[in-house]
């Protein structure tokens, strides 16, 4: 496997064959694909109503915190160790030296708030979008699972699940008609 995102589904594919052993080889046939094709067209749902808005606050929210805190850290170092030197040569403390402080205090403040607030907006925008959008790229999920299996798997006669699942379905069930076939 190449391994771009797709081939997941490629692993979920052969691990629902090992799973559904319990079936007739062939019912399990026609079941493994659709299952695949669901999952596939609820992944841009889950992903964007669920696992990026989790990301925004249980992630990255925190990781701004971290961070401000590191460089408000490092600005108070920098101004003790100035403060220190003026003091060492009995200099009086200038405003430079609060400044420094305050600018760090309030900038990491500042910095957190405004993080907060605008991933938590577009978290709730993210849980509210359009899920029709959201249904077309899983249909696109689909299409590229299916035409691009045979490059994720480079072998004699290979044919797209999607393909040979409809030509299975077809060949057992002949009587089918359907307006686009």
């Amino acid at each position: 496997m190449t391994g771009d995102a797709l081939g997941l589904y490629d692993l979920l594919s052969d691990w629902l064959r090992q799973q559904l052993t319990w079936l007739p080889g062939e019912l399990r046939g026609y079941l493994v694909v659709p299952i695949v094709v669901a999952v596939l067209l609820v992944t841009p749902r889950f992903v964007v109503h669920r696992v990026l808005p989790w990301i925004g606050r249980y992630l990255l929210i925190p990781a701004v915190s971290v961070v401000t805190a590191v460089l408000v850290t490092a600005a108070l170092l920098v101004d003790v160790g100035f403060a220190r030197l003026f003091r060492l040569f009995r200099l009086p403390l200038t405003a430079a030296h609060y400044a420094i402080g305050d600018w760090a205090i309030t900038g990491s403040r500042g910095v957190r708030g405004v993080t907060r607030y605008r991933v938590l907006q577009f978290g709730w925008w993210l849980a509210r979008f359009n899920s029709t959008l959201l249904l077309l790229a899983g249909v696109a999920l689909v299409i590229a699972w299916s035409r691009g299996y045979c490059t994720r798997h480079p072998a004699a006669g290979c044919a797209d699940p999607i393909g040979a699942w409809w030509q299975q379905t077809r060949t057992a069930l002949p009587d089918i008609r359907v307006p686009w076939a």
